[in-house]
């Protein structure tokens, strides 16, 4: 449920940027991972997978997991967007539908996990 509320926020934010404002979709993009990251990270860590680790530490490892994800969110809406032709929202809605359940193993694998 956490998850799905996070990337509801995440997916409308971006919508309501590409429709209300006049910047391109790289900058609305960067925007609402900076707005969105940052709840989801906490909301994760105390929700879902209840962070035991050192809060700094579990967070610079979800926002590592995160910027590595903004890097391929940008060259997947590059090449829907520039070189398929798809629209900005929908090319957004496809990639958030492919990269959610990944998102999800690399923080259950990488940021909060805790094996020794």
């Amino acid at each position: 449920m956490v998850g799905g509320f996070n990337t509801l926020f995440s997916f409308m934010l971006y919508t309501l940027g590409v429709m209300y404002f006049e910047y391109g979709y790289g900058i609305i993009l960067s925007v609402v991972y900076f707005i969105s990251v940052n709840l989801s990270i906490f909301s994760m860590r105390s929700l879902v997978f209840r962070g035991q680790g050192v809060l700094l530490y579990e967070y610079i490892k979800a926002w590592g997991v995160y910027l590595l994800m903004l890097l391929f969110n940008y060259v997947c809406l590059w090449a829907m967007v520039e070189q398929i032709g798809l629209g900005e929202i929908i090319s957004q809605l496809i990639y958030t539908i492919l990269s959610t359940i990944f998102i999800f193993y690399l923080h259950r694998e990488l940021t909060f996990s805790h094996k020794k």
